[in-house]
């Protein structure tokens, strides 16, 4: 999603297979980014696996003063109706840091089609126009005109009329 963001917002890719993968992602999330961006496999408390991403892990985020927006193309990751908190439900509460909004799926789909939710909704935030984030989530999803799996599926856990700028 690096390419369908605005040049001066600086993008950093962590692949979960590198040395060190998750001391740098949990240092790259303290450090506060404006927008954070998984692919790839994913449950209610996880990316990948407990040791890449997890509940105990969003749990000790520490970036209360530059909270991040969260965008998991994954599944399940928003499944919030189970008796244990989902990944976005996490963070969001976590009172030390986490996601000030979060956006993801609450069951099971596939990624192409998330693919081309999230390149509209990238390519959106880049060209500036939709500036909440129901808004652009909204235009992301009518440009789907199959799957519709993801779009009931996936939804924001925040306030939808944040602003991205």
């Amino acid at each position: 999603m690096c390419l369908q963001l605005p040049n001066n917002v600086p993008c950093i890719k962590i692949n979960r297979g590198q040395p060190n993968a998750n001391a740098l992602l949990l240092a790259e999330l303290n450090g506060g980014k404006f927008i954070v961006n998984y692919a790839g496999h994913g449950t209610i408390s996880t990316w990948a696996s407990n040791s890449f991403f997890s509940n105990t892990i969003a749990a000790q985020l520490t970036n209360a003063d530059r909270l991040s927006i969260f965008t998991m193309l994954t599944c399940l990751n928003g499944y919030f109706i189970s008796s244990t908190d989902s990944l976005a439900e996490v963070l969001l509460k976590n009172p030390n840091g986490g996601a000030v909004t979060a956006w993801s799926s609450s069951g099971l789909t596939t990624p192409d089609i998330q693919e081309v939710m999230a390149t509209r909704f990238y390519n959106q935030i880049a060209v500036g126009n939709i500036t909440r984030i129901g808004d652009l989530i909204k235009d992301a999803k009518t440009t789907i005109n199959f799957g519709r799996d993801v779009r009931l599926s996936w939804g924001l856990l925040g306030d939808p009329a944040m602003k991205t700028k």
